[in-house]
């Protein structure tokens, strides 16, 4: 079949949308660029805030319209709404062949294979999150120069307000050669950038088994020994773990950008109590700039309420 995919959400869900084009891919299915070129429409959602989950589902409708029309053959939903309202949406838009969740990413082949005999619309859910076994095929969505590296899946942190460890599970990290091995796939395909990122990076090794276990630092190390590769950005750390250790990483490290897209979410301590994140605000700021203060002289950044 002719294959498209509509992407929506954070990075962490087009590296699943890559993921499955790649398995597709490597299955002998030809990849096309829009609906009206395609057999078969997968469109990857996003359920995390209550506009995202609004766009998911304008976004199913207008394709859905397109199938009505006879644009195309079959329409897939996948990604997060598909995980928590895949029933939901197969009872409310009859254009929908099924609904794949989160963790079914790899299940994504034998589904269109089944497409135009299954009887039955189907909504396979099942446990959250996908981690692929090894290094799985992707195909890149990014601008050529950068890519996306998912290390780990899921979250432990329970956040009070988050529905994320809901939708994609438990963390659980990626081996540390099988990012090294994907990352080393990446540089040699032209990428000069590589973005790490995971629903909590700074947890990543923590359930390594490797004696005295791993951390996000001895990770940054071994990627940044990778010869070809310029940058290595680094998303979505836990405001609670950004220690000495990583700072001094970053600091000693040249090709590690002096970047950290921090969700420090808030303020006041009372409300992050109530959220649940598990860290003050003074407290934390204290620590960063005393951790970091001799290798990375952290200069203080005035913050509107």
């Amino acid at each position: 079949m002719r294959v498209c995919l509509v992407s929506l959400g954070c990075p962490k869900n087009q590296v699943d949308g890559e993921t499955m084009l790649g398995l597709l891919g490597m299955a002998g299915h030809e990849i096309a660029a829009a609906p009206e070129a395609a057999d078969l429409v997968l469109v990857n959602t996003c359920a995390f805030v209550r506009d995202a989950q609004r766009e998911s589902v304008d976004t199913i409708l207008e394709l859905a319209e397109l199938k009505r029309n006879g644009v195309y053959k079959h329409l897939v939903v996948t990604g997060c709404l598909a995980q928590r309202h895949g029933d939901e949406l197969l009872a409310e838009i009859p254009e929908l062949d099924a609904a794949l969740g989160t963790g079914q990413v790899g299940g994504v082949v034998d589904l269109a294979a089944d497409l135009d005999a299954a009887a039955d619309r189907r909504h396979l859910a099942g446990p959250a999150g996908y981690l692929p076994p090894g290094v799985a095929p992707r195909l890149l969505t990014t601008p050529p120069w950068t890519a996306y590296l998912k290390v780990s899946e899921g979250c432990d942190n329970r956040c009070r307000y988050c529905v994320i460890p809901d939708l994609r599970g438990p963390h659980r990290g990626r081996e540390l050669g099988d990012v090294v091995e994907e990352a080393h796939q990446l540089v040699a395909a032209g990428v000069k950038e590589v973005v790490l990122v995971g629903q909590d990076l700074t947890r990543w090794g923590t359930d390594s088994p490797s004696p005295g276990g791993l951390g996000l630092p001895d990770l940054v190390t071994a990627l940044v020994a990778i010869e070809d590769l310029h940058w290595l950005r680094l998303h979505y750390p836990h405001p609670a773990r950004v220690d000495g250790d990583l700072l001094g990483v970053m600091a000693a490290e040249p090709k590690v950008c002096r970047y950290l897209d921090l969700p420090m979410q808030h303020g006041d301590d009372a409300v992050l109590a109530a959220m649940g994140r598990g860290v003050t605000a003074g407290e934390k700021a204290r620590r960063m700039v005393a951790d970091g203060a001799d290798s990375c002289r952290i200069a203080p950044v005035a913050v509107n309420p």
